[in-house]
C-alpha cells in the first residue's frame, strides 16, 4: 500500500524584502519511502498548468532534505507569491506516488527590529549545503541548534523520526535574544535504512510582526 506524504505545518510564510527566507515543507512519508522534491507551476485545475506563471529568480528547493531559500532581494517586490514543490515517492528505486504542495508567501518591507537567524550547525556539508551526519545503530547524537531573535523567540524540531520508536529528545530554553534546542537521539536498529532522516529545526521571532526561519539536517 501507499500512503500519500502528510505535512506537519501550514503552507502559508511571511518574508521581508532583502533578508534571505529558509523555510521546508516539512513533508513526512508514512509509509518511510525515500522523498525528492522540486519546484513545480501551480495547477489552476487538475493537470491544468497556471498560464504565464513563472517562478521568481534566486529561489530554489535541495531535493534530498527540501530545504528552500528565497534571495528575496532580487524578488519583484512586496506581494503575495504563490509556488508549488512536487514531493515524489521512491520506493526500491522506483517512483511510486507524488503530491504538489502549494503554498504562498507574504513578502513585506524590512523591518529593522528583527533577528531571525539560526547559528551555522556544527555538521558537516555535503556538495548540496545539507548540514548532515551518519551514524551506526547504538552510537547517540547530538546536535545543538542556536536561535538569534530581537524580541520573544521559540525553536521547534520537526521530522518523521519523532514519531516512532525510541524517538530523539529535544530539550528547549530560551534567554534575552536567544533560544537554544539540543537534539539527542540514541539510534538502533529498527532506525536502519537507506535514505536519511530529514530533521527541521524552526526558530520563531515575534516583533512587530510575527516572522520564523528553518534548518535542516539529515541523519543517515
Amino acid at each position: 500500500a501507499t500512503n500519500s506524504v502528510q505535512f506537519a505545518t501550514s503552507p502559508i510564510f511571511k518574508a521581508e524584502v532583502n533578508r534571505p527566507f529558509r523555510s521546508n515543507p516539512m513533508a513526512i512519508d508514512p509509509d518511510g519511502d525515500s522523498l525528492s522534491f522540486e519546484l513545480v507551476v501551480p495547477l489552476s485545475e487538475p493537470n491544468t498548468p497556471v498560464m504565464g506563471y513563472t517562478v521568481p529568480g534566486d529561489i530554489s528547493i535541495n531535493p534530498i532534505s527540501g530545504q528552500m531559500q528565497w534571495n528575496t532581494s532580487t524578488s519583484p517586490g512586496v506581494g503575495d507569491y504563490v509556488f508549488a514543490i512536487r514531493i515524489i515517492e521512491w520506493r526500491c528505486g522506483f517512483p511510486v506516488d507524488s503530491v504538489i504542495r502549494d503554498f504562498q508567501i507574504s513578502l513585506v518591507s524590512t523591518f529593522t527590529d528583527t533577528l531571525n537567524v539560526f547559528a551555522p550547525l556544527s555538521l558537516s556539508q555535503d556538495a548540496s549545503g545539507n548540514y548532515f551526519t551518519s551514524v551506526n545503530p547504538g552510537d547517540t547524537i547530538n546536535i545543538q541548534a542556536v536561535y538569534y531573535y530581537s524580541n520573544t523567540g521559540s525553536t521547534g524540531l520537526y521530522g518523521e523520526a519523532l514519531s516512532l520508536p525510541n524517538p530523539p529528545i529535544i530539550q528547549s530554553s530560551s534567554g534575552p535574544g536567544t533560544a537554544i534546542a539540543d537534539f539527542t537521539w540514541v539510534t538502533d536498529s529498527i532506525h536502519s535504512r537507506l535514505h536519511p532522516y530529514i530533521f527541521t529545526f524552526r526558530g520563531s521571532s515575534i516583533a512587530s510582526i510575527p516572522r520564523m526561519t528553518d534548518l535542516t539536517f539529515l541523519v543517515y
